[in-house]
C-alpha cells in the first residue's frame, strides 16, 4: 500500500510543469533578478515580519495587524513581479 501511493505521488509529481514544483523562493528570485529593488524591498519586509513574529510585545494589539499588513505587501509584490513577467513576454 505504501509503495503504491508513493509511486501514484511520484508519477503525479513528474506530469507537472516544473514550476509547479519549484518551491516559490526559487521562482521569485529568477523574477526578482530583472526588478532587484522589489527583491530588496521584499528580503526586508521578510526579515521585519520574522522579527515581529519573535517579539513577546503585542504593541497594543497592533502587531497582528503589522503582520498582516506586511503579508499583503508581500502579496502585491509578488503579483506586480507576476505581472512584469507576463507583461514583458506580451511586448515584441
Amino acid at each position: 500500500m505504501k509503495v503504491l501511493l508513493t509511486s501514484i505521488l511520484l508519477a503525479s509529481a513528474l506530469s507537472l510543469p516544473a514550476s509547479a514544483i519549484e518551491p516559490e523562493s526559487v521562482r521569485l528570485q529568477k523574477e526578482e533578478v530583472n526588478y532587484p529593488s522589489v527583491a530588496a524591498a521584499m528580503n526586508e519586509i521578510r526579515a521585519a515580519k520574522i522579527k515581529l513574529e519573535e517579539t513577546d510585545n503585542e504593541f497594543g494589539g497592533h502587531k497582528n495587524i503589522a503582520i498582516h499588513a506586511l503579508d499583503e505587501a508581500l502579496n502585491q509584490l509578488q503579483i506586480s513581479l507576476e505581472f512584469a513577467k507576463k507583461d514583458s513576454k506580451s511586448k515584441p
